[in-house]
């Protein structure tokens, strides 16, 4: 199936409140047909995307900081009483000061890249290069939701899931947590999962089959 009818299924998906038309999940043939017939949702571990920062795409040094701030927005303040110091733009402090609040981004995560818009062609031969050459196209997003919903509730597992909010890495400081990140991954326009309590290395999660709600094809 070539790319253009990948893009049709997306577009006649019916639409959920984010306005999503279709989750699109790229990679290997047999994870996604694992992920189709039986509903094998593989979650990993935050920590998982972290070390491999240096493979396109699938790390990021940033994954888990619950706080980033611009050196000349915050003061860091170390020791106590006679010992206590200051750090900031004017004592010197440069770059960014990133803070991780545990347990907050103590969570497995399952990403899904969504179609918002008529967009989709020129994306997929990036996320073809860097997560494998099937794609298994979910176009019927809000019953894959609903049956999610159902598996984690069945298992007592707490589930978070929305869009990423993409941010400037020059301009932005403040809260990132699970659902924002730096804007050199806004090509990926994901949809994620956040799964508590965390299991390392990775949580299976079963949703059932989805084979009614995709379709998986092989990318040129």
């Amino acid at each position: 199936m070539d790319r253009s009818v990948i893009r049709q299924l997306a577009l006649e998906a019916p639409r959920i409140s984010l306005q999503v038309g279709a989750f699109v999940k790229v990679g290997n043939h047999e994870h996604l047909q694992e992920l189709r017939s039986d509903g094998l949702m593989y979650c990993n571990h935050i920590d998982y995307f972290r070390p491999i920062e240096n493979e396109a795409g699938r790390g990021d040094s940033y994954e888990g900081t619950s706080f980033s701030y611009k050196s000349d927005s915050v003061s860091v303040v170390v020791g106590e009483g006679d010992d206590r110091s200051v750090l900031n733009a004017a004592s010197g402090l440069v770059g960014r000061v990133d803070i991780r609040v545990f347990p907050d981004t103590d969570v497995n995560l399952f990403c899904l890249y969504a179609v918002t818009n008529d967009r989709l062609e020129h994306k997929l031969d990036r996320l073809r290069e860097e997560f494998g050459s099937s794609a298994l196209v979910i176009n019927r997003p809000s019953e894959f939701l609903e049956r999610v919903g159902d598996a984690c509730r069945a298992d007592g597992i707490r589930c978070e899931a929305r869009l990423v909010d993409y941010v400037s890495r020059s301009s932005f400081s403040g809260e990132l947590g699970v659902f924002r990140k730096f804007d050199e991954y806004q090509y990926q326009n994901e949809f994620r999962f956040s799964l508590s309590p965390a299991v390392s290395p990775a949580r299976r999660l079963i949703v059932g089959p989805i084979d009614d709600l995709s379709n998986l094809v092989d990318l040129p």
